[in-house]
């Protein structure tokens, strides 16, 4: 059984300097145009619900958004090492 840390993944990956330009934490709203008619989705910080749960969050605090994923596929089966 292999396991990581959570705090420690999010540290890992929040202080390496390839994602720092990657990272969005700040909810926006996009428009196709300057007259704001068209709302574009794209990514969860463009969504609505961002920004009312981002309303609700003491001021100079944000939304942190994890995947966390497990995996559990048996390596030896896909290869046929049985």
């Amino acid at each position: 059984l292999f396991w990581r840390d959570l705090v420690e993944c999010l540290e890992s990956l929040f202080s390496n300097p390839l994602f720092h330009d990657q990272l969005d934490f700040i909810p926006c709203r996009v428009y196709k145009t300057a007259a704001q008619l068209l709302h574009v989705y794209s990514e969860w910080l463009t969504g609505d619900t961002i920004w009312s749960i981002q309303d609700q969050l003491p001021q100079g605090t944000t939304v942190l958004r994890t995947v966390l994923l497990s995996d559990k596929t048996n390596i030896m089966m896909m290869t046929g090492a049985i």
